[in-house]
This record gives structure tokens, sequence and C-alpha cells, in this order.
């Protein structure tokens, strides 16, 4: 990290009201500044958006005040830092205001268009933010008046109880969601990569770990993205029949859990993660740290 961002950091860090200066008008442009340097540096989803956060708010705030005064230039970095924000409070599984970044997506890309012109990345943008945060709009579009669009709505609307999370399931070719409560389910298992299909067949093949998981209420997930490819979910179940797998509608639910990280395997206790595994062996055999971890507990 270069010396400038980890000043900018520090400063926002240990401010309750960073300087305006600082976190004003450059708290978009520093949002995509750390970003695109640590995600270059290969750091995971959790330390970026921890980088980012002292700037959110302010970044926010900008947006849904400042629009109207702003060029195209501005609106367009604004609307970058707002695509960092959604990717990577989704990812790092750090509740946010979902409504208020779709919102604030189009918001931008109206003010784009009244002065300028919306390009196919501006689209792409928009889109996928929608799409991390499966918007009643967005799921409408891909679900017309189905149950999944009023499920997504109620958590949207705040109709759930705690360590309750919505999942998109496959029955069919019809997308259907349903509320799973975490404090039923021991591990999560996040993934549907390559590498996670490897997992799979090793951890079929092997006594052990059928001996193991067979103890244990699972959850195998993919996270939400920005394209939801049903057909590849529905080769994974014909695959994995023993594994079927769901697909989270927003990956801010899932507290304590980087879903960029694939495979990665949470052992849950009332709800909350208690202990952690990530990755897979390079040989492909299952990792002796994920067996010592599933028989600890």
């Amino acid at each position: 990290m270069s010396l400038l961002l980890a000043v900018l950091i520090l400063a926002a860090s240990n401010s309750e009201l960073p300087s305006r200066g600082l976190m004003s008008a450059d708290a978009c442009r520093t949002i995509n500044r750390i970003a695109e340097e640590l995600s270059n540096e290969g750091r995971s989803a959790i330390a970026v958006q921890r980088s980012v956060s002292p700037f959110q708010k302010q970044c926010l705030h900008i947006i849904e005040t400042g629009s109207l005064e702003a060029n195209e230039a501005q609106l367009k970095e604004r609307l970058s830092a707002l695509d960092n924000i959604s990717f990577y409070w989704n990812a790092a599984g750090v509740n946010t205001d979902s409504a208020s970044l779709v919102s604030n997506a189009e918001l931008l890309r109206s003010a784009i268009e009244r002065i300028g012109e919306v390009t196919q990345l501006d689209i792409e943008i928009v889109r996928s933010i929608n799409e991390e945060n499966r918007s009643r709009q967005w799921l409408d579009s891909m679900d017309p008046g189905g149950t999944a669009a009023l499920k997504v709505s109620e958590v949207g609307n705040g109709k759930k109880e705690p360590f309750q999370v919505t999942l998109f399931s496959l029955e069919g070719e019809q997308i259907m969601a349903s509320h799973v409560d975490l404090q039923q389910i021991e591990l999560v298992i996040v993934g549907s990569c390559h590498i996670a299909k490897q997992a799979a067949r090793e951890l079929t093949d092997s006594i052990e770990a059928q001996h193991l998981l067979s103890r244990r209420k699972i959850l195998w997930i993919e996270p939400a993205s920005r394209h939801l490819d049903t057909g590849s979910v529905q080769r994974w179940n014909e695959t994995f029949p023993n594994y079927p797998m769901s697909v989270a509608t927003r990956n801010s639910e899932w507290i304590g859990m980087d879903m960029t990280a694939s495979p990665a395997f949470y052992l849950l206790k009332n709800g909350r993660v208690v202990a952690t595994h990530r990755g897979w062996s390079r040989d492909g055999s299952i990792p002796e740290p994920l067996l010592k971890m599933l028989r600890s507990r």
C-alpha cells in the first residue's frame, strides 16, 4: 500500500468527524484508489472493505446531494465508487442499505444521461449493482410475477428474523426463494468454481469426510454475483445431488463470511461463525486443517 493511501486511511479511521477537505470532494475518488491498489496487491475483500469503510458515508452523501452540480467525469467517478462500495460490502458480508445503493446507481445514471453519454460500462455498473443487491425490479425481470420476488422483497422491507438469510434455489426451471435460519445450520460451504467442484468430489469420495459431514446440517451456496446463471446451478445439482447448490440473494446477509473466497468452509454455532477454513490443497486432496476443524467441533 502506498504511503499516501496509508495516511488517508489512518487519518479517517482516527477521527469521528474527518476534515471536510479529506472526506468531501475526494471521498469517492479515495475509495476508487484504495480499492484498485489493494485489489492489485491481492488483498481479501474484507481487507479492502475495512480500508474504504471510513470514506463510504461521505461518498454516499456526495452522490445523494451533489449530482446536479457535478460534471460528467465526477459523476462517472462516483458511479465507480458506488460500484466498489456495493461489491466489497456484499463480498465481505457486511450489512449495508441495499435499496439506497440501487437507487443511487439509477440517480447517477440519470445524471450522466442528462449532461453527457451513458456508456456500455456505465450500464454494466448499474446492472451489476442491481444484481449484487437483488433489487425487486431486477428480480421481477428474472422471475416475473413469481414467488421469488415476494420473498426477496420481504427481506428488503425488514421482515426478517435475526440470523435469517434468503436463498435462491431451482425447482425444475423455476427460480424459488426461501428463508433459512442460520441457527439451524452447522456448516456453510461457499463456492461453485472448478476448485469447489473438486472439493465436492473429494468430500463425496472420502469415507471420513462423509462421516464427519453426515452429522451436520450443511448449506452449500454460491455467492450473489453479477450474473445469475441458473444453468450452472442445475448442472451442479445434477453432478452433486448430495450437495445441492443454493444462491445467496445478498452477500451482505452472510455476516463474517468472505464471499469472494472459494471454496470456503464456515462452522456455525447459534448462527455465528466459530471456525473457518479457506481454500483447497494443491494436490487435490482434502486439506488436513479442514478435517481437523471438522473433527474438533
